[in-house]
């Protein structure tokens, strides 16, 4: 018998957290424990100790190999088709001027151009098709700014919940500029939304310069206003902001701004990402300045889910359950590669190139040697793909998350915050 490969131990107050990727748990044991495993002292554990650390694969076989049975499980998840993702982005135009902007950089928004009814309808028949055996459907429209092709965007929820009935909801990715405006006319539409994710960038002199109207004028009252008239009508908002490490200890000024308002904060969620590449290199200040402002959120009453959790598959690009579909009808796997033919995996009409998707479907973070040996690599999976693209070129995983960077506190956070939900905090 041996220890798991795949197994980390992270010195702890208590004694020692045990990281399983294999069975995606955590379990605290103590220094006596601790000793006897990295000893190899086995015969010194008490059988029921023993047994119990066998049946969590902590302790396996001369002969297992964990390596080939954490690539099985891999497959399993990445080619589970009983939950399928479908973005759709219906329109490239955008009425924003972000500053940070992806899709600025592949040149998609110079052209203004909406999904028509025909491509819409082909969109239709390639979601039923593809998602014929799925239990659940998850459909989240995107853009450009979604809401300047509502129509559009409506004639595709009706046809959609027409054919998939129960088993299928509906997401929506927008700015918030326009759902004032639309409020009255597409009420009964914003109310079928699961969430609807709009983004505020902090306080409004922040924001302003960092998400302007084209043309520089200023959207954060127009926003915030629209947030107050879904979340008082029962409506979830996904509240996201992308923030800069010079910009941290200002955020607290929008939690000022959203109480002034009387956001009903049971129908808000934050959630924040740092998402300017030039930020990379402030990971590792970004990582202990990001906690403190997370555990500042929580005390002002404000739901926030702490980026950090069990996370075997980095995102839907390299499953087979998830697609980005074009205003065009072109399918791509990340809705930050749209427009790169290169990563284009197919069309609505002619259905999906095995070929090229095989590259996203290959991607392993075990190929890795950082990430084999990581113990961060059953909470981030290997990374951001596209990430990883923008530094090194390659479509590939082994893009470092901030998290890492303090990687032993947000461990003990997320003991401490989902206890057995994840983890068992009772001691082996």
């Amino acid at each position: 018998m041996r220890l798991n490969k795949l197994v980390h131990f992270i010195k702890n107050d208590d004694g020692y957290i045990v990281i399983n990727p294999l069975i995606g748990e955590i379990d605290v044991i103590d220094s006596e424990l601790y000793n006897m495993l990295i000893s190899a002292n086995f015969n010194l554990i008490p059988q029921k100790i023993f047994e119990m650390l066998k049946d969590k694969l902590i302790i396996v076989q001369d002969n297992y190999n964990e390596f080939y049975a954490y690539e099985n499980l891999l497959k399993k998840l990445k080619f589970d088709v009983s939950f399928q993702t479908f973005t759709i982005l219906v329109t490239r135009s955008c009425n924003f001027e972000c500053v940070y902007c992806y899709e600025h950089t592949n040149q998609i928004l110079l052209q203004e151009r909406h999904m028509n009814r025909r491509i819409a309808d082909e969109v239709i028949e390639f979601i039923n098709r593809m998602s014929y055996n799925s239990k659940k459907i998850k459909v989240i429209f995107y853009g450009g700014e979604p809401l300047l092709n509502i129509n559009v965007l409506t004639y595709l929820m009706d046809e959609l919940e027409s054919h998939q009935g129960q088993k299928i909801t509906f997401e929506l990715i927008t700015n918030g500029y326009l759902v004032k405006d639309l409020w009255e006319k597409y009420k009964k539409y914003f109310k079928k939304f699961k969430q609807i994710q709009i983004t505020l960038d902090g306080p409004p002199e922040i924001h302003n310069k960092l998400r302007p109207l084209r043309g520089g004028l200023p959207t954060f009252e127009t926003i915030i206003t629209g947030i107050k008239l879904l979340t008082d009508n029962g409506v979830h908002v996904a509240l996201r902001s992308n923030l800069y490490l010079k910009y941290i200890k200002e955020y607290p000024k929008l939690l000022d701004e959203l109480d002034r308002y009387g956001i009903n904060k049971k129908y808000l969620h934050i959630g924040i990402g740092f998402v300017h590449p030039d930020e990379i290199k402030n990971y590792p200040l970004i990582s202990k300045k990001f906690l403190n402002l997370y555990l500042q959120i929580k005390r002002r009453g404000f739901s926030i889910t702490l980026p950090f959790y069990v996370q075997r598959i980095p995102c839907g690009a390299i499953t087979n359950n998830s697609f980005v579909i074009d205003y065009n009808g072109d399918i791509y796997k990340c809705w930050a590669l749209v427009g790169l033919k290169q990563f284009k995996v197919g069309t609505v009409q002619k259905g999906i190139s095995e070929k090229t998707h095989r590259k996203f479907l290959s991607l392993n973070p075990l190929n890795n040697l950082k990430c084999r040996d990581c113990p961060m690599l059953m909470f981030c999976g290997g990374g951001c793909i596209y990430n990883n693209y923008l530094h090194s070129g390659k479509l590939d995983l082994g893009f470092c998350p901030f998290q890492k960077y303090s990687f032993r506190e947000y461990l003990q956070l997320f003991i401490k915050e989902l206890g057995d939900k994840y983890a068992s905090r009772k001691q082996i």
